[in-house]
């Protein structure tokens, strides 16, 4: 009896002890409980680190793999086949193993390097890189789930990179045009207007677009999972790498779209055309963040695209579009042993208003018309992923003989089919996880 007392107050009291510990790791300070983060990524012991602020990346050629480091402080050891590198400089973004140091004077390196991937830097981790509506700073570079959000978020200008935020000092003074940005820290955030203008500003025949108004907002999730390999980088030396086992990323958030397209035309067309009107019309960012200690860049930029199907007969001119206010999500998954699949969604809200067409010729006319921000985003020099929400309107109308009373301009035998919607596409390559070959493209729904 004495020893089962003796028992029961050891495990009362081991009881309370952990009670305390769970409290400890879940009390946020502020009477929140959260639950303890997942622990950080390891990074891979070949990687080396670089205070780029402090080193000068005097000479790189891409082609050869040559390049020429000074440092202001103590050179690192660098082995060759093992060494890994991870550029961040104001012209260049990239991984790089070092196959061979070729010449070392004083705080100058010489080295002879090969490209490497994510898959090298990341040997047997699971991590999520997000960025998200509310910014979800709540415990600085990572998120309450364990996601890594932006350690920093640079626009590239004339001058090279300039840093519009970096966590925990808020948004840089004088960055005008990118305070939505750092607030919020969005992927994608712009408003483009352009009414009044040509949709196809080399064609005579072009539909103007008497109202064209896009409101985007977007954020994402990249997720990435990776098992150990082990590569031969040269003979007699093999490596731990990574193997890729899981890829996803999700991009969604809120668009708003009006269009009012005016289509004019006194010959028979059909033309079927895709163009873009402006490379990089949104500035190119460049999102880092630190997973195990190892800076990962995402670049994000942007080409405006116009998309048009025109078929068009007889003496027409009509007027017709949309205002639409919705959610978007869509993006990729990808596992080993299985293909490329797309996350999109089911059923997306769409809250539309359409104009209805009105005649000041008749005629036939069928359209389908989209602009859109065509959204790139590549991991260090590797071109990921590409991303396309388009709007459209879609129509199918006809005209008959103007009514020779009334003066009221209106026609006979009119009818109409004017639609609506959003189209989703998307492209990915898998080049930067360390597979080649790897591409693939999810058309939009009436592709």
């Amino acid at each position: 009896m004495y020893l089962k007392r003796i028992f029961r107050l050891a495990a009362f009291f081991a009881g309370v002890a952990g009670l305390m510990v769970l409290v400890s790791c879940t009390d946020s300070g502020d009477g929140e409980q959260q639950p303890p983060l997942p622990p950080d990524v390891t990074a891979s012991p070949d990687f080396v680190p670089v205070d780029w602020e402090e080193t000068e990346l005097s000479r790189y050629d891409e082609g050869s793999g040559e390049m020429e480091l000074r440092f202001q402080g103590k050179v690192p050891e660098l082995s060759e086949g093992r060494s890994l590198l991870v550029v961040g400089t104001e012209q260049v973004t990239a991984i790089r193993r070092v196959m061979a140091v070729k010449e070392a004077s004083g705080q100058s390196v010489t080295l002879e390097t090969a490209e490497a991937t994510m898959a090298d830097l990341f040997p047997g981790q699971r991590f999520t890189l997000s960025l998200r509506e509310d910014g979800g700073t709540t415990r600085g570079l990572r998120a309450p789930d364990g996601a890594y959000l932006p350690a920093s978020i640079e626009v590239k200008t004339p001058d090279g990179y300039r840093t519009v935020y970096e966590a925990g000092a808020g948004t840089r003074a004088g960055a005008d045009g990118y305070e939505d940005l750092t607030v919020n820290q969005t992927l994608f955030r712009q408003v483009i207007d352009r009414s009044g203008e040509k949709l196809l500003p080399r064609y005579d025949w072009s539909p103007v677009m008497e109202k064209c108004v896009l409101d985007w907002g977007l954020y994402g999730d990249f997720h990435f999972d990776f098992d150990t390999a082990v590569k031969n980088i040269m003979p007699g030396l093999d490596v731990e790498v990574g193997e890729l086992l899981t890829f996803y990323y999700v991009l969604q958030g809120k668009l708003e779209a009006e269009l009012l397209l005016r289509m004019e035309n006194q010959q028979t067309l059909r033309e079927n055309l895709s163009e873009v009107l402006k490379k990089n019309f949104i500035p190119e960012f460049r999102f880092r963040f630190m997973a195990g200690g190892i800076p990962v860049y995402l670049i994000v930029n942007a080409d405006l695209v116009a998309e048009s199907t025109l078929g068009l007969s007889g003496n027409v001119d009509v007027t017709a579009g949309f205002h639409l206010v919705t959610n978007v999500a869509g993006g990729v998954s990808w596992t080993k042993g299985d293909k490329f699949r797309p996350q999109k969604q089911t059923a997306p809200r769409l809250d539309f208003e359409l104009y209805k067409p009105v005649f000041t010729a008749g005629g036939n006319c069928e359209v389908k018309v989209s602009l859109f921000p065509r959204i790139n985003l590549s991991f260090y020099n590797f071109l990921g992923v590409s991303a396309n929400f388009k709007p459209y309107v879609k129509n199918a109308l006809e005209a008959g003989a103007r009514l020779e009373t009334g003066g009221d301009g209106s026609y006979a035998s009119v009818t109409d089919s004017l639609t609506a919607g959003l189209d989703c596409s998307a492209g990915v390559s898998l080049k930067f996880l360390g597979l080649s070959g790897e591409d693939w493209e999810i058309p939009g729904e009436d592709e």
